[in-house]
């Protein structure tokens, strides 16, 4: 992947977190554009580690296994989370803009992490407490899944309570990995 290819498609999650449905015209929706996307995980896994990471007691598990359980548990999600949107677009008539959805949520993944790692640190140093600690994490929370519904909606071309839907499932699809993962590896 070029430089050039990530920035505009950086600049694109952007447009559609200002809520420009024109960003989704920014982004290569090739096959190629497609697999490449994926590669945003490699460059971010180690900040999704610490966004994990930090609200752990890590002296209940070894730090290796608590580090596999989040590896396997981020690779499998991703899976998931793809082979579930491919049957949901299949099921919502809208096959044709799988690609779209799945480039532009996977290009978006930086600006979710750019939401919530800061937040994470600063809950982890608990800068984040009482009141106004909980109303800033939902209020991050909030955010990040308006912008997955509003990807979803512009991508796939449904409507709000559809893309809705879809936000819902593939996010209890994620919780139930993950929470699964974290019990086959001992992690609280």
């Amino acid at each position: 992947m070029s430089v050039a290819e990530a920035v505009q498609s950086i600049r694109s999650a952007w447009r559609l977190a200002m809520l420009d449905t024109s960003g989704m015209n920014g982004f290569n929706l090739t096959v190629e554009g497609f697999w490449r996307s994926y590669l945003v995980y490699l460059f971010l896994f180690p900040a999704y580690l610490l966004m994990v990471l930090t609200p752990i007691r890590i002296d209940t598990v070894a730090m290796e296994t608590l580090v596999l359980a989040k590896l396997v548990s981020f690779a499998v999600r991703i899976v998931a989370s793809t082979v579930l949107l491919a049957l949901l677009c299949r099921l919502l008539n809208v096959g044709e803009r799988f690609v779209g959805l799945i480039v532009a949520g996977n290009w978006g993944f930086v600006i979710q992490v750019a939401i919530w790692l800061p937040v994470a640190l600063l809950a982890s140093r608990g800068l984040l407490v009482g009141r106004i600690g909980g109303i800033v994490q939902t209020a991050a929370l909030l955010a990040v899944l308006f912008y997955a519904w509003f990807i979803t909606r512009t991508a796939l071309g449904i409507g709000g309570l559809a893309a809705l839907g879809v936000i819902v499932a593939d996010e209890l699809s994620s919780e139930l990995i993950s929470t699964l993962i974290d019990r086959m590896f001992g992690v609280p």
